[in-house]
């Protein structure tokens, strides 16, 4: 593939995960904008055959639209007509107010994961609606070492729209991954959102446990042998038992560190879950890897002194996410531990 080739895809990842756009574009800044690289880039975007499933916002792709054609004038170059049209046509609709787009990310492996998420960060009385940037982080280091996950069963706290949890059923070869949240409405999107994604993998069933009385179970097939399991899971009122009949070899989590008045409750199900069940073999010791992306400096050492309070063991694990599955505009304010009990 050559240069030229490899920075239209770049700017097509930007696009359909909707990276804000004063950062697009300057993957293709040293092309010239002539009529062929015009028709490539629409037809890695807008024309692209995943826009017309699973489309980005339509604000956001005027925005972009008026953006490239911005650029084009810029640099003295003869526009298309066709991405004139295109322009037209989106601007000619009056716009309603969008409830739901989809940001997609291509991976390296070839595949494609489509996540429904609402347009703002708190929706619906709930931060789960969205995708919150140390879950990229997450999932960078996941995919730096897929050989932890495999045949091993995984939970993960607070799975909000489900990246984290499909990223690894389709990088990685867990036995089980039982995604979980506490709101109806999450609870509801990250359904569709694992059955968009996780639909044509090998052996995939979906078993709700534990959800909501909302959630709309009819067609779902359930099995114990559910290769992916969705429940609701709330860390402030889940008792010892129920957290007990949830205990897996690994637990995940990302930027759950933000309320304090949430911390306590967090910290006692991690200590509940963490317990080892079966002292004689070590190696069925629990895990649990929290990557956060830190916004209080507070919060995150309140969160630390909790986990020692209540015993648990932690180390930082260094790692350089290097933006290979996901452009993350964060990384730097990303901290993953490592957590364990005696």
């Amino acid at each position: 593939m050559g240069e030229i080739d490899k920075s239209i895809e770049m700017l097509q990842r930007e696009y359909f995960s909707m990276i804000p756009l004063r950062f697009v574009f300057g993957s293709i800044k040293d092309i010239t904008l002539d009529v062929d690289i015009q028709t490539k880039i629409l037809y890695k975007t807008i024309k692209f055959k995943l826009h017309d499933n699973y489309p980005v916002s339509k604000r956001y792709t005027i925005a972009f639209l008026n953006e490239f054609i911005s650029k084009c004038e810029k640099a003295g170059c003869e526009i298309i007509d066709e991405l004139y049209e295109i322009y037209t046509g989106y601007i000619s609709v009056k716009l309603k107010p969008e409830q739901y787009f989809y940001k997609s990310y291509l991976l390296p492996s070839g595949k494609t994961i489509s996540i429904s998420t609402a347009p703002q960060f708190v929706a619906h009385g709930t931060t789960g609606l969205n995708i919150w940037p140390a879950s990229f982080a997450l999932n960078e280091w996941i995919y730096q070492n897929k050989s932890i996950f495999d045949n091993r069963s995984v939970l993960e706290l607070g799975s909000g729209v489900g990246l984290t949890g499909i990223f690894t059923c389709l990088e990685c070869k867990p036995r089980r991954y039982t995604l979980s949240d506490c709101h109806c409405m999450v609870l509801q999107r990250l359904e569709k959102n694992l059955t968009i994604n996780l639909k044509d993998l090998d052996n995939y069933n979906l078993d709700i446990k534990y959800s909501s009385d909302d959630i709309i179970q009819n067609g779902i097939h359930k099995t114990a042998k559910s290769t992916v399991e969705l429940i609701g899971l709330n860390c402030e009122t889940a008792s010892e038992h129920d957290l007990s009949k949830l205990q897996s070899d690994i637990i995940l989590a990302s930027d759950l560190i933000f309320d304090m008045r949430l911390i306590s409750s967090l910290v006692r199900t991690l200590q509940c879950l963490l317990r080892n069940t079966d002292t004689n073999k070590s190696e069925t010791k629990p895990v649990a890897y929290i990557c956060s992306t830190v916004r209080s400096e507070n919060t995150y050492n309140f969160f630390m002194s909790e986990l020692d309070a209540a015993g648990i063991h932690y180390e930082h694990i260094d790692f350089n996410p290097k933006n290979v599955c996901f452009i993350n505009l964060e990384s730097e304010r990303t901290k993953l531990l490592k957590l364990w009990s005696s």
